[in-house]
């Protein structure tokens, strides 16, 4: 039997068309979810995350590895930090904000106990341990996202309004040269005194040196510069140049590497009172080790390392380090271990005495 006309003249229905995604951006998107699995699957499982290193991989926590248990990351952990003889009145000083690193909270006991070293040394300084991208978000927020949730915190912060110094530990350092270069001196409070641990300025040539890592790197080499992971934000291939340049989310740009530069990057970045690197000479996370110092491998030689004052980013005075050192302003220091492995004494020592003098 044949169908009537008007059957033939309606419009045929068809199922709705679903959004193709190719392999590559398919596996890219789900990646934060296999993280959060990989680390929910090893904590229902033993009872406790795998380790520090799984999630914690290069805070503070690293400094003393010890397995976290149920109630939470960083719940428990028993960390101390030494503290220089304490002054008398801290409160007229400038105020700290510390800034965590990759996979750590400033809610975590060892970013806590860090942050109070300079409430012991300095009693009445206003001392924050900030809480931005805390945790998994760390890893999976890109350091622009970061540099923004960061200004807001310090912003909101009626104490801070006037400035202040800031401590960052490994990518923490980064945020905060992002803030320093794209946000302070504008309607945010600028950063006096910047003092970087540990923190890969000149970006990293190998996946972080982790359990965790190993587990993410295959995904994120399908798409190193793009993927949804912070640390795609300061990969740089010391062996093609071009496609770096080309193709860096964020640290070329803020690095001034690319042809066009930015004359406020290296405006801002001059304000500073002081900058201090602080390199672990031993460091296996970050690869290589003096990009904690703004050195890097001489891209015409991918196995050739370039310290900070042969690099073209010195010599041409991109970000300013060059007007900083020559004015007596750059602080390079070093201490012989692993990555955020440094002594109490040194912490003591060497870096507390930069938030008060």
């Amino acid at each position: 039997m044949l169908a009537s006309s008007s059957t033939l003249s309606e419009p045929l229905l068809s199922a709705p068309v679903r959004p193709q995604l190719k392999p590559c951006a398919w596996v890219i998107a789900i990646a934060p979810a296999i993280i959060a699995a990989a680390l929910l699957l090893s904590y229902l499982v033993s009872g406790e995350y795998l380790f520090v290193q799984l999630v914690h991989f290069d805070e503070t926590h690293l400094m003393r590895p010890i397995a976290l248990p149920r109630g939470g990351m960083g719940a428990g952990l028993p960390m101390s930090f030494a503290a220089v003889a304490p002054v008398a009145d801290g409160s007229s000083l400038t105020p700290v904000v510390f800034l965590h690193g990759m996979g750590d909270a400033g809610s975590n006991p060892g970013m806590q106990s860090l942050c109070q070293t300079a409430r012991d040394s300095y009693p009445g300084m206003y001392v924050v341990c900030a809480n931005v991208a805390n945790d998994l978000s760390s890893i999976t927020t890109p350091l622009a996202e970061q540099i923004e949730e960061f200004a807001r915190s310090v912003q909101a912060d009626p104490k801070l309004k006037d400035g202040f110094h800031a401590v960052g530990l490994s990518t923490g350092g980064l945020v905060l040269r992002g803030y320093v270069e794209t946000k302070s001196h504008e309607a945010s409070p600028p950063i006096k005194r910047l003092i970087s641990v540990c923190a890969p300025h000149a970006g990293i040539a190998a996946c972080p040196s982790s359990s965790l890592f190993k587990l993410v790197c295959p995904l994120w080499r399908l798409a190193p510069y793009t993927a949804r992971l912070a640390f795609a934000d300061y990969w740089k291939d010391p062996s093609d140049t071009a496609t770096y340049l080309e193709r860096s989310r964020w640290l070329a740009d803020i690095n001034n590497e690319r042809v066009h530069k930015n004359a406020e990057y290296k405006r801002r970045m001059s304000t500073l009172e002081r900058y201090v690197l602080i390199e672990a000479t031993n460091d296996t996370t970050i690869s290589p080790h003096v990009s904690e110092s703004h050195g890097y491998f001489d891209p015409l030689s991918a196995e050739t390392i370039q310290p900070l004052k042969q690099t073209e980013g010195y010599r041409q005075d991109f970000i300013g380090l060059k007007t900083l050192d020559e004015s007596g302003r750059l602080n390079q220091l070093q201490y012989p271990g692993e990555h955020l492995k440094f002594t109490d004494e040194f912490w003591a020592n060497v870096v507390l005495p930069h938030l008060g003098e």
